[in-house]
């Protein structure tokens, strides 16, 4: 039975093939009888377009059949099809069934041709297309010889059509949750940080007092994006919002490089709030157009918010005109961040819905107005979000 099939489809495919190469036999012989006896002219055949159907192979595949028969009519010579191919590419001709006399110079001189053989492909109605050609002079666009016949469109059983490439460009609002650890130090070498002005107590000075591993309550993450793609390479330019703040918790802290245990009383102790611009480098797959997994890196600067209600700073008293020293800190720094993340979106026509996780680090560095004054922290942690944006 599977041998019986298999000749079955090698004689359809014999069958299709053999009705194309009568297709052009009739159509060289057809077109051939209007070149004048004597000089052969020296033809170029182009693909013929295939109208309704760009990048369609029968195009090519008739103009392959109607070189073959053009030598075998020995009535005119014809330049090699791979030549006329290369020249189309060299000159960007878009094929598009219609010539005019400066594209037909310009083919004619860079194939050394006199005349050029053009044609279309149109489907017509009960399978049939509609097939016709034309030989013009390449110098004064004259036609001399035309054909046009019908045959049946047996070439459809194995032409399948191309996919559309998928969306490239992706404009996406998002929102979710984030936590993490953050680090904490004060440090100064022209005078010793006081713990009192840390809010900790008893007092006590040293250059520098560090917290690390602090737990951060969640927060939340909100923003907008932009992700352009290639085939697989993309960019992203993105604003994320995000807010953390210290827990109450059992810690541990570094006193002039010493570590004891610390019992961290408070909650909200600061609270730190990201306003991030970064740039993405990205990879992407398309599994029939409607999933996208995606994976990639960033970078990016940041406008962080700095406040707690236990750290002393300086701040401008407007009564005094000065700077007071008082409880209360509140400041905008310029900090930076990274990430890697990995997420898959969910294509539907012009929308796309997408989830992503992702690891990052954020840093920002402030002095309180101290002299001398050096302090940073230091976020680390996970962010989980979704999505929704135009898929273009």
């Amino acid at each position: 039975m599977k041998r019986k099939s298999r000749f079955l489809l090698l004689g359809l495919l014999f069958l299709t093939g053999q009705l194309a190469a009568d297709s052009a036999k009739d159509i060289s012989r057809e077109l051939t009888e209007g070149l004048a006896q004597g000089n052969k002219l020296r033809l170029a055949v182009l693909p013929l377009e295939y109208r309704g159907r760009q990048g369609h192979p029968q195009g090519r595949q008739m103009a392959d059949e109607l070189t073959y028969w053009f030598v075998k009519s020995a009535k005119a010579t014809v330049v090699e099809r791979a030549m006329v191919d290369k020249i189309l590419q060299e000159l960007a001709f878009q094929q598009t069934g219609a010539i005019d006399n400066k594209q037909a110079q310009q083919l004619g001189r860079g194939l050394e041709a006199q005349a050029l053989v053009v044609g279309t492909i149109t489907d017509l109605e009960n399978h049939l297309a509609s097939i016709q050609t034309r030989i013009i002079l390449t110098e004064t666009f004259e036609v001399i010889a035309v054909s046009k016949i019908e045959i049946r469109r047996d070439w459809e059983k194995e032409y399948t059509a191309p996919a559309p490439p998928p969306p490239a460009v992706f404009l996406d609002a998002l929102g979710g949750v984030g936590s993490g650890e953050l680090a904490l130090e004060f440090s100064n070498k022209v005078q010793k940080v006081n713990t009192t002005y840390l809010g900790i107590t008893p007092a006590q000075s040293f250059n520098s007092v560090a917290f690390s591993g602090l737990k951060t309550n969640p927060g939340l993450v909100f923003g907008a994006r932009g992700h352009f793609y290639t085939k697989y390479l993309g960019v992203g330019a993105e604003f994320l919002r995000f807010t953390h703040s210290i827990q109450q918790q059992q810690s541990t802290w570094k006193t002039d490089g010493v570590e004891n245990s610390f019992n961290f009383n408070f909650d909200d102790y600061l609270t730190a709030a990201h306003n991030q611009l970064a740039l993405q480098i990205l990879l992407r797959v398309n599994f029939w157009r409607i999933f996208m997994p995606y994976v990639g890196v960033g970078a990016g600067l940041s406008l962080v918010q700095l406040k707690s209600g236990f750290i002393y700073s300086y701040t401008y008293d407007s009564k005094t005109g000065g700077s007071v020293f008082s409880k209360g800190l509140d400041t905008t720094e310029m900090g930076y961040g990274f990430h890697a993340l990995g997420g898959l979106r969910l294509i539907f026509g012009y929308v796309s819905f997408f989830a992503e996780a992702r690891i990052f680090s954020a840093n920002a560095r402030f002095t309180r107005d101290i002299n001398g004054e050096a302090d940073e922290i230091n976020l680390k942690g996970w962010q989980a979000f979704a999505g929704v944006g135009a898929a273009l």
